[in-house]
């Protein structure tokens, strides 16, 4: 069994996992959501976002057995 999850990596901040779900019909679902608040001066954050990378993966977070 697949337990599908999305890892997200945004600026210097934390990695954050979201976990989904397959359905009947072969969708892929993610029923939750997060958040997560930072202050940054709007130079700063423009800087950051032209200059460093967003990452996104597609895990397996079913626990080896």
């Amino acid at each position: 069994m697949v337990k599908p999850a999305l890892a997200l990596r945004f600026l210097d901040f934390p990695t954050l996992i979201l976990d989904g779900a397959v359905t009947g019909s072969n969708q892929l679902r993610f029923t939750g959501g997060k958040k997560c608040n930072f202050k940054m001066n709007n130079e700063d954050l423009r800087e950051a976002l032209v200059n460093k990378p967003f990452f996104i993966m597609f895990i397996d977070a079913q626990p080896d057995k």
